[in-house]
């Protein structure tokens, strides 16, 4: 047990590594609504859609979800593969790791732009009064966000 749990943090570690540049990299498109496409779509569905939205909106997400799944398939694969050079016998050198770290930012960048051209899409279906809701709930959403985050550093100031 003592020598699976170093093995297993440095894992976590490189996982997170992964995905940080990408985040990074498209959080200035979705502001603090990137923690995925569900949020994002949330904020559509607060702006109480038509039934004819809401089909419309079902139809995006079907057309866009296949490439989503391909992508999110071959992001896997890439993380599986740098783990897996990580834990292989013998040396390891950054030269070893790198070209599937480049691939899984460039993967985590497609996905990104893919979610964010499902988004648009769906964000022309609204009228002004709509997207005014989606904005009132988007701040909420933040505001509530901002407020357990300051629960949080209270709870650990010691």
């Amino acid at each position: 047990m003592k020598k699976v749990w170093p093995a297993l943090v440095i894992g976590v570690m490189v996982m997170g590594l992964s995905m940080r540049p990408a985040s990074a990299q498209h959080r200035p498109m979705l502001g603090e609504m990137d923690r995925g496409p569900w949020m994002f779509l949330l904020l559509f569905k607060g702006a109480a859609l038509t039934p004819d939205q809401e089909t419309r909106v079902r139809a995006i997400l079907a057309a866009h979800r296949a490439n989503a799944r391909d992508l999110v398939r071959q992001l896997r694969t890439a993380r599986e593969g740098m783990v897996d050079k990580l834990f292989a016998p013998g040396a390891a050198a950054v030269g070893d790791v790198e070209p599937l770290r480049q691939q899984t930012a460039q993967l985590e960048e497609q996905l990104s732009q893919h979610w964010l051209g499902a988004a648009l899409e769906i964000r022309a279906l609204l009228t002004p009064d709509q997207l005014a809701k989606a904005q009132r709930l988007k701040d909420r959403v933040r505001e509530a966000r901002a407020e357990m985050r300051a629960l949080f550093e209270e709870t650990v100031q010691p």
